[in-house]
C-alpha cells in the first residue's frame, strides 16, 4: 500500500506526462486534419485547371483545324501559277481569315515551288495582339 504523499506524487506525474502528450496528440491529430484538408483543396484546383487547359487546348486546335480547312478551300485545285496569278486576292482572303479570329496572327502558305516575295506577301498583315501563328503548307 503507497502513501498519502507518494500516491500524491503519482498523480502529479501522471497529470505531468498528460501536460505533455496530449497536447502533442492533440497538435498532431490537428496538423494531419489540416494536411488532408489542404491536400483536398490543392486536388480540386489541379483538376479545375486541367479541365481549363483541356478546354483551352481544344480550342486552339479548332481553330487550327478551322483555318486549315478554310484556307485549304481557298486554294484548292489551284496551280502555283494560279496562286502566283491570283495572289492579290488570296492575300485579301487570307487577311480576312486573320481578321475573323482575333486569336491568330499570320497565315503562310508555301509551295514546293514558291519564292520568297511570295511568302513574305502572304505575311504583311499581323496583328499585334497575336496568341498564334497558322502555317500551312502545300505540296503539290
Amino acid at each position: 500500500m503507497q502513501s498519502p504523499r507518494q500516491a500524491a506524487v503519482r498523480v502529479l506525474q501522471l497529470m505531468m506526462v498528460a501536460s505533455l502528450v496530449l497536447p502533442a496528440a492533440l497538435f498532431a491529430w490537428a496538423s494531419w486534419l489540416n494536411y488532408r484538408h489542404e491536400y483536398a483543396i490543392a486536388d480540386e484546383r489541379i483538376d479545375r485547371s486541367l479541365d481549363i487547359l483541356h478546354e483551352h487546348t481544344l480550342k486552339v486546335f479548332q481553330t487550327v483545324e478551322r483555318t486549315i480547312a478554310e484556307v485549304d478551300e481557298v486554294v484548292r485545285d489551284m496551280s502555283d501559277e494560279a496562286i502566283r496569278a491570283d495572289q492579290p486576292r488570296l492575300h485579301g482572303r487570307l487577311t480576312r481569315i486573320v481578321d475573323a479570329l482575333p486569336q491568330l496572327r499570320a497565315i503562310s502558305s508555301s509551295m514546293a515551288t514558291a519564292t520568297r516575295s511570295f511568302r513574305a506577301s502572304l505575311l504583311t498583315y499581323h496583328r499585334t495582339s497575336a496568341q498564334a501563328i497558322v502555317r500551312i503548307s502545300m505540296c503539290t
